[in-house]
């Protein structure tokens, strides 16, 4: 029986050691020599959660760092980063060494396990991928010495939910935080003399440029007056976006703005913007209606792609050319209307198999390639032309392939273009909401007027199914009402 205890009491003994041991939660290490930090942790590298360093750290410590599998916290604020050691990283395309006071790329991408950081006071660079794919990131404390924060450097830390800049951040690469699920808010240092934010959106300076719009603050916003560019990227992925409204101060939306905003139903380009860049609604599966601007010279290349859901497109008076590919894969679009000014189609512009009816309402058919209505069947889809141009399509390369080739009375209205009216459809009815009093009229396609009222405030017309021009003023918007 005491043999028993006593190897009962060698038990305990060395239990508790082992979970003493692992119980090593926090440390502390002056790395007085680059190159000497796994001589310092020893044995108890992977029992600290919580690690603080001074000194100075070149590529052996690094690694020794990013081997470190329990580690949560890391505090670097009193290190100098500089040259030498061992590769920190090596990927397909190369070996990963230190730069000088840089946190340099893949330092500590996919360290899954890192929660909270505070990055070295002499570091003045957040390169490429640094901080890449880690997911549980919750804090990084940046120094003041920081100017850059480089692609992609907090892609996917999908747990990050704000991001502080020190004054004198002077360069945020527009894909630095994409991925970023759960960011709610930028804070900018007052003192910062490039960047400043409204409601944790964050913009430039004199907020005429909308930046990064974080993924998780919002379903709905309302973009400031003022704001003349949206930067590209600036909202792409936030999948929880329902709706944004776009001032008609805005003239430039660059490329992939709204990408895989799949949460985005609906879109009213303000008739300032005069340019919108290639794919920036790439992806948005969720989109069902969008207006355009007629004063675009032209539809960006892949404007559209992806958009499973956008049932109708009206290109405005005003629109020179469809690029390419813009408007692929969008497997439910059925309707498409072509203004006069529509002179050219690039390849692929409407690669969707399941467009049934074309409106060209130019008597001179737009210029095609090959490939511009490749996936639409010419025997199923109905063309409808301008009396008297029906010679000239029959006889026009990418068009005589129509079988069912329509003459429709010519329309004299243009599409709507003013930001005091809103139109919407559901349940057989036309919604109108006006800002100020102002005459609707509601046309058949044939030419058939089959309402007319002035309006102001809201308003529902009841309507059969079909396809409607509704006239305001003197403009007007076709519709597709199920």
């Amino acid at each position: 029986m005491k043999i028993i205890s006593k190897y009962l009491i060698v038990i305990c003994l060395f239990l508790l050691v082992a979970v003493l041991a692992k119980a090593q939660t926090s440390a502390s290490f002056n790395v007085s020599s680059a190159g000497s930090l796994p001589t310092l942790l020893g044995t108890q590298a992977n029992s600290i959660t919580d690690l603080t360093l001074t000194g100075y750290l070149n590529g052996t410590d690094i690694k020794a760092i990013r081997e470190m599998t329990s580690l949560t916290k890391l505090n670097l604020a009193a290190t100098t980063i500089v040259s030498g050691g061992v590769a920190y990283y090596v990927d397909p395309f190369g070996s990963r060494y230190t730069e000088k006071n840089r946190i340099s790329m893949f330092m500590f991408c996919w360290c899954s396990n890192l929660k909270s950081v505070i990055l070295p006071n002499s570091v003045t660079s957040i390169d490429m991928y640094a901080f890449y794919d880690c997911t549980r990131l919750e804090s990084v404390i940046i120094p003041d010495n920081l100017t850059v924060i480089a692609t992609c450097a907090f892609s996917n830390c999908k747990s990050l939910p704000s991001f502080s800049l020190s004054k004198n951040i002077s360069n945020i690469d527009y894909s630095a935080f994409s991925g970023c699920i759960g960011l709610k808010q930028f804070f900018v240092d007052e003192n910062n003399p490039y960047f400043s934010q409204l409601d944790g959106v964050l913009y430039n300076k004199a907020r005429t440029k909308l930046l990064i719009y974080p993924n998780a603050i919002a379903s709905q916003y309302e973009i400031p007056n003022g704001v003349t560019t949206i930067r590209q990227y600036a909202f792409a992925g936030c999948n929880d976006l329902t709706s944004v409204t776009i001032p008609n101060t805005v003239t430039t939306i660059e490329w992939n703005v709204f990408e895989k905003c799949t949460g985005l139903t609906t879109i009213s380009i303000p008739s300032s913007v005069t340019y919108i860049g290639a794919g920036s609604f790439n992806n948005c599966t969720g989109l069902i209606s969008a207006s355009l601007s007629p004063n675009m010279n032209s539809i960006s290349d892949w404007l559209f792609n992806g958009c499973t859901k956008l049932k109708s497109i009206f290109i405005p008076d005003g629109i020179d050319s469809v690029g390419k590919f813009a408007f692929k894969g969008c497997t439910n679009l059925s309707s498409v209307t072509l203004a006069g000014s529509v002179s050219y189609l690039n390849d692929g512009a409407f690669d969707s198999f399941n467009i049934t009816e074309i409106h060209c309402l130019g008597a001179i058919p737009p210029r095609t390639e090959a490939m511009s209505l490749n996936s639409i069947d010419k025997s199923a889809c109905k063309l409808f032309v301008p009396q008297g141009a029906l010679l000239s399509y029959w006889t026009s390369s990418g068009w005589w392939e129509f079988v069912n080739v329509v003459e429709e009375a010519a329309s004299a209205v243009k599409y709507i273009s003013n930001d005091l009216i809103s139109l919407t459809t559901e349940n057989h009815q036309i919604n109108v909401r006006s800002k100020e009093l102002i005459q609707i009229s509601v046309y058949e396609l044939s030419g058939k007027k089959i309402f007319e009222q002035e309006i102001i405030g809201e308003a529902q017309i009841a309507v059969k199914t079909g396809v409607y021009l509704v006239k305001v003023g003197s403009q007007s918007k076709k519709i597709m009402v199920k």
